[in-house]
């Protein structure tokens, strides 16, 4: 994701292996990216698992992933364009 980009990142655990799906529902074109945690925001594709962009449609992102039971994962979730929030 670009630097000038705002963004959140949410961290989870996984109870449950198997194939996850994220996707958003938004008015802004938002973009997507799944990483093994940590997420160091100064190495973006490091410990990256899989990044989308317009894969739900209308600009909106959907990552699907297998992920495993007990693993820590941080979804970050942004804008397409700079310095846009929402």
């Amino acid at each position: 994701f670009n630097r000038l980009s705002y963004y959140q990142a949410y961290q989870f655990t996984v109870s449950t292996s198997g194939n996850y799906t994220f996707r958003t529902n938004s008015s802004i074109d938002t973009y997507g990216v799944l990483y093994n945690n940590p997420m160091d925001p100064s190495n973006s594709s490091g410990n990256m698992i899989a990044f989308n962009d317009d894969g739900a449609g209308a600009a909106q992102f959907k990552i699907t992933a297998p992920l495993d039971a007990g693993n820590t994962y941080v979804l970050v979730v942004t804008t397409f364009g700079d310095h846009i929030t929402g």
